[in-house]
Formats: structure tokens, sequence, C-alpha cells
């Protein structure tokens, strides 16, 4: 039996593309199942997010205030020295990072925590964006002190860490599931629904994507879709001024409130799940959203990314394009309302509750990497 709790330290530099409640969820799953522990995770106060600390389901989460603006090297170099000191003060007995870029506060600490554990969420391309090639670098030189990779898409991982010749180090594929259930909505319509011939669409996402919104803007009013999304470059602005002018079906209504996503789903029939993929990296990235809309019951249509065919042809909760053409998301959305004036949409919402039952939920995920916690840390 430990003599003292053991301490877990999440570290990020503030910058995970997804909701970061995931991350600061899974830092408290690995401190309940190392019990009794304490939790602490570090990150930068930027994109809005204030200096100073808070707590988060008993878990301590403190903002470096630094001089010198992300995402530059000064940053990164000022920050993670305020990282060292922290861990050379803490002495963690396992470390969670979530980006190469801190690294080098583990390295140099002189602390050698019993485990290390590599939250690769955000892709290497994604990484080198930010630093010019030299977070490449970090995570080679991060080689010899992960233990444990955890990763939101298998297939992306599997390709990256060939690149850092980390084939040999284990991976545990952890969905992007919300760690809070989302109640099963009842559907708008009801299958079979006469007189209302409108079908409900949301698309959650940034509005950033013009040709996503011509195919959108081109439908007919009985495809009734909102718009939800961050809106924050010129392009984005244009769009919704377009979709303001132009559609009479078709609603932009801001980006999502945190706390609001139960609500949400309450209005629609279907969500839409479709980004053209720039390169290899982007048709492995998956969105949270098309988690959880399944865990609200609605069915999804969505293009065919690996990881949304797999889910989807396994539990039958949605449709699946044929590709990214404009043609494939009509014939989508078209499928979608015959579902939903036929009892296919209650098989479609059964398939929904298939795959919360048996995969989309947070116990299940942390069932996947538990193993891995108590072999390496006992």
């Amino acid at each position: 039996m430990r003599g003292r709790p053991l301490k877990v330290i999440g570290l990020t530099g503030g910058s995970l593309t997804e909701d970061l409640s995931i991350f600061e969820q899974l830092i408290g799953s690995i401190c309940r199942h190392y019990a009794p522990s304490r939790g602490l995770i570090i990150e930068a106060a930027r994109h809005g997010r204030e200096s100073g600390m808070r707590e988060s389901d008993g878990v301590e989460i403190r903002r470096i205030e630094t001089r010198a603006p992300a995402p530059g090297d000064r940053f990164w170099i000022e920050y993670n020295m305020a990282v060292r000191r922290i861990i050379q003060e803490e002495r963690p007995d396992i470390v969670v990072m979530a980006e190469a870029g801190v690294a080098p506060a583990i390295l140099t600490s002189g602390v050698q925590p019993k485990q290390v554990v590599y939250y690769f969420e955000r892709s290497l391309a994604q990484q080198i964006s930010e630093s010019g090639g030299r977070h490449f670098d970090l995570n080679l030189m991060s080689d010899s002190m992960v233990d444990l990779i955890v990763t939101p898409e298998f297939g992306r991982a599997k390709r990256e860490l060939a690149k850092l010749g980390w084939a040999d180090k284990p991976v545990v594929e952890f969905l992007q599931v919300s760690p809070k259930r989302i109640a099963m909505r009842q559907p708008v319509h009801g299958a079979g629904a006469a007189g209302d011939a409108t079908c409900r669409f949301v698309r959650l996402a940034e509005l950033s994507n013009a040709a996503m919104t011509d195919r959108l803007l081109g439908l007919p009013d009985e495809y009734a879709v909102d718009l939800i999304g961050g809106c924050h470059s010129d392009e984005a602005r244009q769009l919704r001024r377009r979709v303001s002018a132009e559609k009479r079906e078709m609603h932009y209504l801001g980006d999502l409130p945190p706390g609001d996503s139960e609500a949400l789903w309450e209005k629609y029939d279907f969500s839409i799940h479709m980004q053209r993929p720039a390169d290899i990296d982007a048709l492995h990235s998956c969105s949270a959203a098309f988690f959880d809309s399944i865990v609200a019951g609605v069915p999804v249509i969505a293009a065919p990314h690996p990881q949304y065919v797999r889910i989807i042809d396994q539990y039958g909760c949605g449709f699946v394009m044929n590709d990214w053409s404009d043609a494939a998301l009509r014939a989508g959305m078209d499928a979608a309302r015959e579902a939903r004036q036929s009892n296919v949409y209650a098989q479609l919402r059964e398939g929904c509750l298939a795959a919360v039952a048996e995969e989309l939920n947070w116990h299940a995920q942390f069932e996947k990497l538990a193993p891995h916690l108590a072999e390496m840390a006992g």
C-alpha cells in the first residue's frame, strides 16, 4: 500500500483541438483509478482562457501566464521553464502530455515519473504547422520517456507513429465520447409523421468551408438545416451573411455554448458530418459532435472517414455517403428523409442505443486504458 497519494499531472499548451473537458476528465479518471491520488492539469492561459487556478471533478487546473504570445518559440521556452519548476516541486508519479511542445519540461526536470502517457490527440501535421518542424524533433526526443500512447483514432496514429519509429509502443484508441451521459431524446416528429415533409438536420462545425455551405444552400427548403459552430474569419462571416440572405429554412445559430449540447439535440432528426480531407491526416480526423449525436439518439449522415464508416456499419446508426461530392450529400439526405417517414428511423435509433451501450460511453473507453495503466504503474 502506498504511503502517500499518487500524483498525476496533465500537461498541455492549451491548444487541444477538441473540448478540453475530455482531457480534464481523462486525468480525473486516471486519478480515480489510482485512488487515493491527486490530480493537477497545467495549461497555458491562451485562447481567451484566464490565468489562475480552478478545479474540475477534483482535479486542480493551474493556468500559466506567459509574457511571450503563443505559439512562438519564446512562448514555448518560457512556458516549459514554468512547467519544469512545477514538476520539480510536485514530483509526479504519472505525467500525461497532450503535445510534444511540453516535452522539454519533463526531459529537463530531473524527475523520472513512473509512467509517461502521450495523449496523441493532435496530429503531427498540426503540431508541426505551429512550430516549423521543431515539434517533430521534440516528438522524436520523447521516445525514451513515453510509455503509452492514447489516441482518438488508431488509423492516423498508426501512420504517424511509424514516422517516429514508435511501432513497438502500446497504443490505446480512446474515442472522443463525452464524459457526460447525454439523455436519449425523443424523435422530433416520429416515424411516419403525416403532413410534415420537413426533415430537420444540424451540422456542427466551424463556419469556414465555403464549398460545404454552397452545397447546403443549393438544397430545397424541405431540407431544413441549422449550422452551429465558430465564425471567426472574414470568410466565415461572409458565409453567415449568405445563409441569412439566401435560405428560408437554413439558419446559422452561432457557436455552441458550453453545457447546451443536451438541449440542442432535441430539435433534430439527423446530424451531418462532412469535412473534405485536405490530406491523409484529415481523412482520419473525426469530430466529437459525431459521437455526441449518436449518444443523444440522433442518427448521423457522414462522409466516408474510416472511423465513421466503422461505427455506422457496425451499429446501423446512420448513413455513410459514397464520397464528398454534392451528389453524395444529397443522396444521404434523401435517404434520411425517407427513413424519417418510415419505421427505418426507429431502427436507426436502436442502432444509436446499441452503439452507446457497447462502446460510445466513457466507462467502455476507460476500460480499454485501465489494464495498461495497472500493468505499467503497478
